[in-house]
C-alpha cells in the first residue's frame, strides 16, 4: 500500500458518531503529495494522508486521526474510514489522478 494508490476524487456519505442522524454527502480529494481536502455539508477540513505502522490513515490540521481502508467492490475502489471519534465514511472514487511522468 502506498499513498499514491488513493490520490484522486473520491465522493460518498459520512455519518456523524452520533448516528441516527441524516447521512451527509461527503468529497475527499488526494494529491500526489499526500496532501488533502474534504468537504462534508458545511464544514470543510484539510491535511495530511500517510502510511504509519503499515496503515493508510490521514491527519487533519487538528490533528484528528482517521484510520482508511481501500478495498474493491463489483471493480470499483472504495476508500472506507473511522475517525478517531467514531464518525465513519464510505466514499467511491469519482476521478482517478493519472500520476506525472518523470
Amino acid at each position: 500500500m502506498d499513498v499514491k494508490d488513493v490520490v484522486g476524487m473520491w465522493k460518498g456519505m459520512y455519518e456523524t458518531a452520533q448516528g441516527g442522524g441524516p447521512l451527509i454527502v461527503a468529497t475527499l480529494e488526494i494529491k500526489e503529495d499526500g496532501s488533502y481536502e474534504a468537504h462534508r455539508g458545511s464544514g470543510s477540513a484539510r491535511g495530511m494522508v500517510q502510511i504509519r505502522d503499515g496503515k493508510l490513515q490521514y491527519q487533519d490540521a487538528y490533528g484528528y486521526t482517521l484510520a482508511l481502508t481501500l478495498y474493491e467492490r463489483k471493480r470499483k475502489y472504495i476508500l472506507k474510514g473511522m475517525t478517531d471519534r467514531g464518525s465513519s465514511f464510505e466514499l467511491w472514487r469519482v476521478e482517478e489522478k493519472r500520476r506525472s511522468k518523470k
